[in-house]
């Protein structure tokens, strides 16, 4: 984008209309039931955090115990015990209140649309007083702004609700507590990959022909250019470097990916899902994979065997791409991947779906076991193998450190961080990540 303000500003506004995103929240689903290897469950630090529930309503308070099966807080001077069932995420309202503060410098004090999105921004992630107050402040710039006495009585209509619900939760007691805690030891245990882990995964399938919205901060590009400058067309030069920086996010990420600077991936936020990606949650993963193969009596239950995969809330980021990896790095018994990326129709994923008369791969015969198409040419058959034919190739390992349920071991994938491997000359196609 010649000509355009440095790109760290030009981001700023897609930060904030990404939400939440870039956050890392302890999702409820993240932690095992009480049953469960008590070391794989890590509480959080007692501290103000932001509790987002699963109706949408947000509470604010001090943490004052975290437990497998439920969170203790202070919420107006009320204690108040939360199951996990009922908990979407936990924010530590101190890592909020630092991307706040980060965020609020960046924008000018009379820049109303900017401020207009961190404000959408604060109400997304819980913060609603503060949210309320930049909604002020826009108006104050733009008193007919549409938008903004839009989003002030949003805000002021929330702010009210929170309030009704904290008072009526002060009347409740604690009846049924131990109840709620067994219900959501049983349904939070599977474990899933971090915010950070999601992330990573997108930046490594990004497709740079139909690039999704993403942002490289200037302390990333800063590195990049410390690190790699002369390198492969990566400038060195102060004029070079001037311009490397108005240069829209995905052609720095494609520099980074011709270096193989892997260590700079954790700093490129993807805003949007990659194509392929998008694909899989809702042609594969939120439909047949798990309406019909992640079932409580299939591979979502104590029955699954060696391939367990997650079954709760299948668009959601995490779940889905927990279930990504875990079919990325499955083999069968006798080592054959479950995804074939050379002839994804042969992928035995998606042959197991079939009768089993007509299957390469039959499936193991299961009390129950139904086919999930009745044969190659269904629609959501050849959904599944557009998608395998989107994902990058050559494939990459993706550098994530997970342990999959059932005793499933994948491992740790790809080079170490610091190892930027063999060097690829632009216009070498395809590039390895």
């Amino acid at each position: 984008m010649p000509g355009s303000k440095p790109i760290v500003m030009v981001c700023t506004a897609l930060l904030l209309l990404a939400g939440s995103a870039s956050l890392w929240p302890a999702s409820a689903q993240d932690t095992p039931s009480p049953q469960d290897d008590p070391l794989v469950f890590t509480p959080m630090e007692p501290g103000p955090v932001i509790v987002v529930l699963t109706s949408g309503e947000q509470l604010r308070g001090e943490l004052i115990e975290d437990r497998p099966g439920s969170i203790k807080i202070k919420v107006a001077e009320i204690e108040v015990r939360v199951p996990r069932d009922r908990i979407e995420a936990v924010y530590p309202e101190n890592d909020l209140m630092e991307r706040y503060r980060l965020l609020r410098e960046a924008i000018g004090p009379d820049d109303a649309e900017q401020i207009l999105f961190l404000a959408e921004w604060l109400r997304r992630n819980g913060m609603l007083d503060e949210a309320l107050h930049e909604a002020n402040a826009a108006l104050a710039v733009d008193p007919t702004n549409g938008e903004g006495i839009r989003l002030r009585r949003l805000v002021e209509q929330q702010i009210r609700m929170r309030d009704r619900a904290n008072a009526r939760r002060g009347e409740a007691d604690d009846q049924g507590e131990q109840a709620g805690e067994d219900r959501a030891g049983e349904r939070s245990s599977f474990p899933l990959i971090t915010p950070r882990d999601a992330n990573l995964i997108k930046v490594f399938e990004v497709d740079l022909r139909n690039p999704p919205k993403l942002v490289v901060g200037k302390p990333a590009i800063d590195a990049l250019l410390d690190g790699y400058g002369g390198r492969l067309g990566a400038p060195s030069s102060e004029e070079g470097r001037a311009t490397f920086y108005r240069k829209p996010p995905e052609e720095i990420l494609s520099m980074m990916f011709r270096l193989r600077a892997r260590e700079l991936y954790d700093d490129v936020e993807v805003l949007e899902l990659p194509a392929s990606l998008k694909l899989f949650r809702d042609t594969v993963n939120s439909t047949w994979l798990v309406n019909s193969c992640a079932t409580t009596r299939c591979h979502g239950g104590p029955d699954a065997g060696r391939l367990m995969l997650a079954n709760r809330k299948p668009s959601a980021d995490l779940p889905f791409l927990t279930n990504l990896l875990i079919l990325e790095r499955h083999t069968l018994d006798d080592g054959t991947p479950m995804i074939n990326y050379e002839s994804p129709e042969s992928s035995p994923l998606l042959q197991m779906t079939l009768p089993r008369r007509e299957s390469l791969f039959p499936h193991p015969r299961v009390k129950g076991w139904k086919p999930v198409f009745s044969n190659e040419h269904a629609r959501r058959f050849q959904q599944a193998v557009q998608w395998i034919e989107m994902m990058y190739k050559p494939r990459p390992t993706y550098p994530i450190e997970y342990t999959a349920p059932a005793g499933i071991s994948p491992g740790v994938g790809g080079d170490s961080p610091d190892d930027s491997g063999d060097l690829m000359e632009p216009g070498d196609a395809p590039v390895e990540r």
